[in-house]
């Protein structure tokens, strides 16, 4: 499970970034940065340092929280929706999907939508998943 990724947002080709204020967001970056990496721990998705991505409503940005093992806003599915390895990614609590929910300035704020407020013509809810260990 100690895999490390990036998530990736494929309408936009930026990956998902922990800001020093536990919010979370998508926008420009190089790879590698400890920023940008995550890792798989059960159902948690875990920052570097080791902060979780937990969902705060419908419609509402995630935030980095301290895990909390039986919280399930902070559980989530990763599923393969298509033969390209488009991902979603999916709030155990209430179904809503990692999604970009607000722009500002040069990066857009992660939330969760459900699936009526989806944009599927921008296709800002599909994720790709990068692994970083055998990246020099």
């Amino acid at each position: 499970d100690d895999q490390l990724f990036e998530i990736v947002n494929l309408y936009r080709g930026f990956a998902v970034t922990a800001t020093g204020d536990n919010r979370v967001v998508v926008k420009p970056g190089q790879i590698g940065e400890a920023n940008r990496a995550w890792f798989k721990s059960g159902n948690h998705i875990a920052s570097a340092n080791g902060m979780v991505i937990q969902s705060n409503g419908i419609g509402q940005p995630v935030t980095l929280e301290y895990v909390l093992e039986n919280e399930p806003k902070q559980k989530w599915i990763i599923r393969r929706i298509d033969s390209y390895n488009n991902m979603e990614i999916v709030s155990m609590s209430d179904g809503g999907a990692l999604d970009l929910v607000e722009f500002k300035t040069w990066e857009y704020d992660v939330g969760t939508l459900s699936v009526r407020q989806r944009s599927y013509d921008h296709f800002t809810h599909l994720w790709k998943i990068n692994n970083l260990d055998n990246e020099e």
